[in-house]
């Protein structure tokens, strides 16, 4: 059999999604067990967090104020999608990586908002994120996200 470079091309075709098939079973693994104490280690920390979606795509994404990420400087960040969401764990995973998760946002906006109440009439916090809608419309994108990806990857399988 002749390689022609159509061949060639179709074969390095096949190689590429299958290495994008196996990241995602992986990544896909990974959310449903839940991140390492390695993982959570190495993981970047993300304070004063809150959960938004983005108009352009409509994929949540969390932004706040980022300590120890791998590529960028420490400060204010928003993260790449969002896949997963542990706050009662203290866990956040993007496409690209594991985030620990540090005080949210609202909470330090509740705190604000009674001590300006304390101080009596005249005194009001005008909060710096009016999103709270934001968080069960990120949970429901990301499971019916989750669900796709599931679909796909079962129909990938079976053919």
């Amino acid at each position: 059999m002749t390689i022609t470079p159509r061949i060639m091309m179709r074969r390095r075709r096949m190689v590429y999604e299958q290495e994008h098939i196996d990241r995602a079973r992986a990544l896909l693994a990974a959310i449903e067990r839940g991140p390492t104490a390695q993982d959570l280690e190495t993981a970047p920390l993300l304070d004063l967090w809150q959960a938004a979606v983005a108009q352009s795509t409509g994929l949540p994404f969390l932004w706040g104020c980022a300590a120890g990420h791998p590529l960028l400087r420490n400060g204010w960040i928003h993260t790449s999608p969002l896949i997963a969401l542990g706050t009662d764990l203290g866990w956040a995973r993007t496409r690209s990586r594991w985030y620990r998760l540090g005080t949210p946002l609202n909470e330090v906006e509740e705190k604000f908002s009674a001590h300006f109440e304390a101080k009596g009439p005249g005194w009001h916090y005008i909060p710096a994120s009016l999103s709270d809608h934001a968080m069960p419309i990120a949970g429901e994108r990301l499971h019916s996200s989750l669900a796709e990806v599931r679909a796909l990857l079962e129909g990938v399988i079976a053919e």
